[in-house]
């Protein structure tokens, strides 16, 4: 089947509660979704191994960094099965100047690889309850990272 008539697959998620695999895909008009699977099938068995908790966490981080960039992550890259292998192998976007370190800390450590050694959902909880106490505690901290990404 030819790229162009291949739907596009924007994005996969997860059911919670019966852990299957859902699909975001282009309507294909006259495409046939059965060969589309039979065409790639190797690319959908790799997306099912590499979703995990891990690629949920390393997802937070992205999120982190859209706030701290105010961009949206990989705009320059094609969203496709490069994509995906690139970011198996580490990639992720370049932090921006500015990024208070203890935000910085958190999402490094969400972007870890090999993704097991990446942080858990209950550290993440963790370091932003600490966060909240810190902040309290010592206002001057937001306004210095305030201060540090003006300039």
């Amino acid at each position: 089947m030819s790229s162009e008539k291949s739907p596009i697959l924007y994005r996969i998620s997860r059911d919670s509660e019966t852990n299957d695999c859902i699909l975001v895909m282009q309507y294909a008009n006259g495409g046939d979704l059965r060969q589309y699977f039979q065409d790639n099938f190797s690319l959908l068995k790799l997306i099912e191994e590499i979703y995990t908790k891990a690629s949920d966490i390393y997802s937070f981080a992205i999120i982190m960094w859209e706030l701290t960039s105010g961009q949206q992550s990989f705009v320059h890259f094609s969203h496709d099965e490069n994509l995906i292998k690139e970011i198996i192998n580490g990639l992720h976007p370049e932090i921006i100047k500015g990024t208070p370190k203890s935000y910085l800390y958190l999402m490094i450590k969400c972007w870890d690889n090999p993704p097991l050694n990446r942080t858990n959902i209950n550290e993440i909880i963790d370091i932003i309850e600490n966060w909240k106490i810190q902040w309290n505690l010592n206002t001057e901290i937001i306004e210095v990272a305030e201060i540090e990404l003006v300039k």
